[in-house]
């Protein structure tokens, strides 16, 4: 079931993800929070705010319109993750990028033992470690809801459908 044009989602202030498009069309989930909502014919449309580009150095990008498909709420992590499972990663401080579970290690920090994943980028086929926290299970949100990511195959025939 769509959502219809009348009906707001994101209230000003809310922490939300919003998609953007790099490499060759791969899609980034950013962290950012709405500003701003309002209508446009007859849509909504939201201002939001990047807020991954905490560090040093680099530049805040300035704020920016988008409508309700490019927007997504925050999901939840969970605590372990499975050998080939679909997951997404935090990758440079800048968003949320599709990658595969190859492998997972105990990491010993001091006293504290910490578990880290090996991940396969989607769009890159590189292998990169990362630790727990920064992953989480890749679902797709439609039609105002959170779906299973099962695979790219079922993904592409569940729009064709």
């Amino acid at each position: 079931m769509r959502r219809l044009a009348e009906e707001p989602m994101f209230s000003p202030g809310t922490m939300v993800e919003v998609s953007s498009k790099i490499n060759e069309g791969e899609v980034v989930w950013v962290p950012s929070m709405v500003i701003k909502e309002f209508k446009e014919d007859d849509e909504y449309k939201y201002i939001v705010k990047d807020k991954s580009f905490s560090c040093e150095g680099k530049k805040a990008r300035p704020n920016k319109t988008v409508d309700l498909s490019s927007l997504r709420p925050i999901p939840v992590s969970v605590d372990e993750y499975q050998l080939e499972e679909n997951v997404e990663v935090f990758l440079d401080g800048m968003g949320w990028r599709h990658g595969r579970v190859m492998g997972s290690q105990e990491r010993a920090i001091g006293t504290l033992s910490q578990k880290w994943y090996f991940v396969r980028l989607e769009s890159t086929k590189k292998q990169l470690t990362f630790k727990q926290s920064d992953l989480r299970p890749l679902k797709v949100w439609e039609d105002g809801v959170w779906k299973v990511f099962n695979s790219l195959f079922s993904l592409i025939s569940d729009c064709i459908s």
